[in-house]
């Protein structure tokens, strides 16, 4: 339920005469969880195992079995990512970042000028903020 609190109320409407609520609601959860993270692997150089292993060493010890080599794409390896994860509490002043900013937000990344789009004139250096995308 806590998913339609983020649909606005025609497209759910929308979506529940077309497909039925429990559909509906399995759908918002698919969107609202961050896509795998894929990477190719240059099989000259090195093999899909030893960027699986290198990867495992970054991520901590629960998360492990995120990292896999993707049987049948002998050149892929897929690092699942976790979510859908609120951890934006009211209180926190707000910035409105681009998709492809919000995408990489998704995957780690810090959020740097080109990608914020606006904020809240509250912000200062190194402050903790809620990322909105637009």
């Amino acid at each position: 339920m806590d998913a339609l609190r983020r649909v606005g109320g025609d497209a759910h409407e929308t979506m529940k005469r077309l497909f039925g609520e429990d559909v509906a609601l399995k759908y918002y959860e698919h969107l609202a969880r961050p896509p795998p993270t894929t990477a190719r692997v240059n099989t000259l150089v090195t093999t899909p195992e030893q960027v699986a292993e290198e990867l495992r060493g970054h991520v901590p010890e629960a998360l492990k079995g995120s990292v896999a080599v993707v049987e049948g794409l002998p050149d892929v390896v897929l690092v699942q990512t976790l979510g859908p994860v609120d951890r934006s509490p009211s209180n926190l002043s707000k910035v409105w970042v681009s998709r492809k900013c919000g995408e990489a937000v998704l995957r780690g990344a810090n959020i740097f000028a080109p990608g914020v789009m606006a904020a809240e004139t509250s912000l200062t250096v190194g402050m903790r903020v809620a990322v909105r995308g637009t």
